[in-house]
């Protein structure tokens, strides 16, 4: 095959030409003659033409004949060559570009004149002056878009079309009306394919008519019954003429010889004087005009007028203006509007063109009336030229328009927000606009909105500080008007977080209590939103903060409610702290279905609450502020004359001799275990505070005045009766005695020593003892006595308690105590007082929970209480772990049986039965096995290999019972209980205290009506701390 370089050495060899000629064309589809072309060998391309097997139209890949490569090289000779010998000149390659087209492009004006001249046929010079490229260009629209002047003449007078467009194209006709039918798809090049858009072509091209010169889309259609597939770029679709690309490039070469056709638009109506105002081309708006282009012509956007003050070209505006002598035409320019209504002067405006809007105004505005003005200058959105500045903040165009007199009437509104000028400038925070507009006569600084807004809402609402300033200095300015939800501009202020408008809307006598619908005043407001600067600027202007909103929360309460910590503490660190807490909700209902009154006081089903309590329940570290503030020091800490005064009224807030403050306190009648502020702390996850000095000294008091007598003689009651209960059990006869035997045996015929009987058997029933005969009934009369004593109690206690005594696991462990004490302590005197053997028993689980109960009541006393605390708690958590105790020993349990169990030697094995086989795995978990006593023994007690019935399961049964039971899960409660000690001796004093409530509160729920309330102040000396027992 020839080389890339065969046609340097071609020209003196005829039979050598016709061999490389008639070799493959590379894959570039190259012929020899393409590449001659190329490089410009003129003498190899006459050598080649004279060959007949030359194909001079042949075309490469990109469908370029060697004329194509003649034009691009601009080589006139080797253009001559090809023409004198037939070439196709209207031949186009892939983009559908002849080589008029590219001799267009590369700017030889000779080359075009050359193919143009050897054309005879005016259909075929047409036909190449009108071929329509792949971007929608001819030839003269390319000799405009790389300004080849005189090109452009020669291609005008050879009758080139200065008006023709894509739009005249057959295949921009077949996109735009393409059926469903049709064999027609689009897609962009290198991306997905598309698919086949048939019937929604036009949407498609709609789509693609967005100024994007450089995306190439791929096209798939059926010409003639022929599939073709060709690239096609989005310009296809613009529909630009020559005349457009001359206005654009500015030459007046194609302008000048264009009489007709001038005001020809493309796909988005623009004319040729529209490209000219956007490229602000001060001479081509000139000769366009003065030779009748149409001024008022709109396009998609607007007129050429709209078109250069959009672009901000003030020159092309002033020359537009200054050549329309015609004043109609000229107003219909200037009041012509966009697709978004606006005018000429709107989007001068809203750009900020200030000479464009100086030129507008010198040269069409007229002085009209104020509502004709208005009405003209209204755009449908509702905008008049001020409206739109004020929102860009362009003060010298507000004022070329406030000395022209267009839009004079300041107060004019828009339509959809019905807002004034100086609303939107308030707004956007223009100091310097609205400084001017409130100098101007007859401003409305009160003027509302559709939201009933004032521009002071407005402005406080965005936190423009000098510009709220500027409103408040105006003398008719109302402060506290208030917008459609009663929003004051201080309320609006408040929410935004301003802090510095707040400052000077108080400064300026703001209604500081003003109330919104929700009846949220300011400091309402601050809270929610938790801006703490703001609540301590009204708290230093006199807030209220006992205001209550809706749901009668005042101020600190809707702070806790909302979780705004920072905004509870700086109330509560203000002078109005007390203030804020004076107060509770609720507690109004009493349960009236059933009527039970305990001391006059009724139970509440529905409880009330105070700020105190909602703060420890949510923000305990701001219930430490408070209670610190409760404890007021009057000299210095080592002072002899030092104290502390306790201040209790928040902490311990009911009140029978009532106060002089409104709702406050909450009345006595309300008074409830569950709702005290001690019980609260003491359920709270910060138990800590009952170790806070207010808190412990109250709890010391009230147990110093009644809790410990109470305490200590229950306690003492209770153990006299365990003691007596205990030697009881010792001493009274149990069912398997001698006596008891022979009182069962003979109970028909015994005859007591009192009796003096003769006929029956005499049975001494105190032989052998010590104890009086009158033992028996003086003691079984105490524990029966206690007992029911004891029972009425707490029946007596689950109605004054309910819920909370069921709660109580004692009371699970008391109530059984007394009914088996009253069960095992009613025996007969005429039975020599023996016992049932089912009195017996009631009589074991009696004693048991008598000193059950007596470890449960040790919980309260110092220093040995916290080991029951400890002890109670880790059983609380093996009950947790008690399911997976009882399936591991079943787990073992059930096979031990099986494995150990013979019936012919039951009687040598501990695994009898599958409850005795369970009792001796429970046994066996705490280590107590012994392997020999496990496994079936002979008559000598020794082991022997035939008594192990199944010996490796056996063994390896055993082996797995040793890892897992006595040590894996051992160790998991051992390790578990010791966690639980070292947390419980850590808060061991909270524990203590907590315990203290539990015990102290319900006593005074109980003897309220013997007790005077404690005075809500208590003085206490250090000096004399140690007058305060502390248990």
């Amino acid at each position: 095959m020839p080389t890339a370089n065969a046609s340097d050495n071609i020209c003196n060899n005829e039979e050598q030409v016709t061999e490389f000629f008639s070799s493959d064309d590379d894959k570039c589809g190259f012929t020899p003659l393409h590449k001659a072309c190329m490089d410009n060998k003129c003498d190899d391309v006459a050598e080649l033409l004279k060959n007949e097997a030359v194909d001079i139209n042949a075309t490469d890949k990109n469908g370029w004949t060697p004329l194509h490569y003649a034009c691009q090289f601009r080589n006139e000779r080797i253009v001559r060559l090809l023409i004198d010998k037939g070439a196709d000149c209207c031949k186009i390659d892939n983009v559908k570009r002849t080589p008029l087209y590219i001799a267009c492009l590369r700017g030889h004006h000779q080359i075009v004149n050359m193919i143009l001249s050897s054309c005879s046929e005016e259909d075929k010079k047409q036909k190449m002056l009108d071929a329509i490229d792949s971007i929608g260009y001819t030839p003269l629209h390319v000799a405009c878009e790389e300004e080849h002047t005189e090109i452009i003449k020669v291609l005008l007078q050879n009758g080139a079309n200065p008006c023709i467009s894509s739009q005249e194209d057959p295949l921009y006709s077949r996109l735009m009306n393409a059926s469903k039918d049709d064999d027609i798809g689009i897609s962009v090049c290198d991306g997905p394919d598309g698919a086949n858009i048939n019937n929604k072509s036009k949407e498609m091209i709609e789509s693609l008519r967005q100024n994007e010169p450089d995306n190439h889309y791929s096209l798939s259609c059926r010409i003639n019954g022929k599939s073709t597939s060709q690239r096609i770029s989005s310009r296809f679709f613009v529909g630009f003429t020559p005349l457009h690309v001359a206005a654009k490039k500015g030459l007046e070469v194609l302008l000048e010889r264009s009489n007709h056709h001038i005001d020809q638009t493309d796909t988005y109506k623009r004319t040729a004087l529209h490209l000219a105002c956007q490229v602000d081309n001060k001479e081509i708006i000139e000769l366009l005009i003065k030779k009748g282009a149409d001024c008022c012509k709109i396009s998609n956007k607007g007129t050429p007028l709209y078109i250069a003050c959009l672009h901000g070209h003030h020159e092309a505006v002033n020359t537009i203006l200054s050549l329309c002598f015609e004043e109609d035409k000229k107003q219909k320019m200037l009041n012509a509007i966009d697709c978004k209504g606006y005018t000429p002067l709107h989007i001068a405006c809203e750009q900020g063109h200030t000479e464009i809007v100086r030129v507008i105004l010198k040269h069409g505005i007229k002085h009209h009336d104020s509502h004709s003005q208005i009405e003209s200058d209204l755009n449908p959105i509702g905008y008049i030229p001020l409206h739109v500045i004020c929102s860009k903040g362009y003060t010298e165009i507000v004022k070329l328009l406030l000395e022209h007199g267009v839009a004079s009437d300041v107060n004019s509104m828009d339509i959809d927000f019905q807002i004034t000028p100086l609303g939107i400038a308030c707004m956007n925070g223009h100091k310097d606009l609205v400084d001017l507009l409130l100098k101007q006569n007859g401003v409305d600084v009160n003027k509302r909105n559709k939201a009933d807004q004032t521009a002071l809402h407005l402005a406080c609402e965005k936190g423009c500080e000098q510009v709220v300033e500027l409103l408040l200095k105006h003398v008719k300015v109302n402060i506290n008007v208030t917008d459609k939800d009663q929003h004051t501009a201080l309320h609006l202020a408040c929410e935004k977080g301003h802090d510095k408008v707040v400052e000077l809307l108080l400064e300026h006598k703001a209604n500081i209590n003003c109330i919104d619908q929700n009846e949220y005043t300011a400091l309402h407001i601050a809270c929610v939103k938790g801006h703490t600067k703001i609540i301590k600027l009204l708290l230093d202007h006199e807030a209220d903060v006992k205001k209550c909103d809706k749901e009668g929360l005042n101020p600190l309460e809707v702070a806790v409610k909302k979780g705004q910590k920072n905004a509870a503490m700086a109330i509560v660190n203000s002078a109005k702290w007390q203030n804020a807490l004076r107060k509770y909700t609720g507690g109004d209902n009493r349960d009236k279905s059933t009527g039970i009154s305990c001391c006059c006081n009724y139970r509440k089903t529905d409880q009330f609450t105070t700020p105190m309590r909602r703060i420890i329940k949510k923000m305990p570290d701001v219930a430490k502020v408070v209670f610190d503030l409760c404890c007021k020091s009057e000299a210095p800490q080592y002072h002899p004359d030092h104290e502390i005064t306790f201040n209790y009224e928040f902490l311990d807030d009911f009140d029978k001799l009532g106060s002089r403050f409104s709702n406050w306190p909450p009345p006595a009648k309300f008074y409830s275990i569950e709702n005290h502020c001690l019980t609260i702390l003491a359920k709270s996850p910060r138990k800590d505070l009952l170790k806070h000095r207010l808190a412990a000294t109250l709890l010391d008091q009230k147990w110093n005045r009644y809790g410990w007598i109470v305490y200590y003689v229950n306690f003492i009651f209770y153990f006299l009766f365990v003691l007596l209960l205990t030697f009881y059990a010792l001493t009274v006869h149990r069912p398997n005695s001698k006596i008891c035997i022979e009182v069962s045996e003979n109970e028909n015929e015994i005859f007591t020593e009192e009796s003096g009987n003769e006929t029956g058997l005499f049975i001494d029933c105190f032989s052998g003892t010590k104890l009086s005969p009158r033992y028996y009934p003086i003691v079984g009369l105490c524990l029966l006595v206690y007992s029911g004593f004891m029972i009425i109690r707490e029946v007596f206690q689950l109605f004054w308690f309910r819920k909370q005594y069921l709660l109580s696991f004692v009371n699970y462990f008391e109530v059984p105590l007394f009914i088996f004490t009253i069960i095992f302590a009613s025996v007969r005197s005429d039975q020599c007082y023996c016992t049932r053997p089912w009195q017996w028993q009631f009589g074991v689980i009696a004693v048991f929970l008598s000193w059950m109960g007596l470890v449960f009541s040790i919980r309260k006393i110092p220093v040995v209480g916290i080991y029951v605390v400890m002890f109670i708690t880790i059983c609380e958590n093996f009950i947790k772990v008690l399911i997976l105790a009882l399936l591991l020993i079943l787990a073992f349990a059930v096979p031990f049986y099986m494995m150990f169990y013979d019936p012919q030697k039951e009687k040598r094995t501990p695994f009898i039965t599958p409850w005795r086989t369970t009792l001796k795995t429970i046994i066996m978990t705490v280590g107590e096995y012994e392997v020999d006593s496990l496994l079936l023994q002979n008559s000598e007690m020794h082991l022997s290999d035939d008594d192990v019935q199944y010996p490796v399961v056996t063994f390896s049964l055993l082996i797995v019972f040793v890892v897992l039971m006595p040590i894996l899960f051992l160790n998991l409660l051992i390790s578990l209980a010791v966690d639980d000690t070292q947390e419980i001796k850590k808060s061991a004093d909270t524990h203590r205290l907590t315990l203290r409530v539990e015990f102290t509160l319900p006593i005074e729920d109980f003897l309220r009506w013997l007790i005077n309330f404690f005075a809500k102040e208590r003085s206490w000396l250090p000096t004399k701390a140690k007058k305060l027992q502390k248990f």
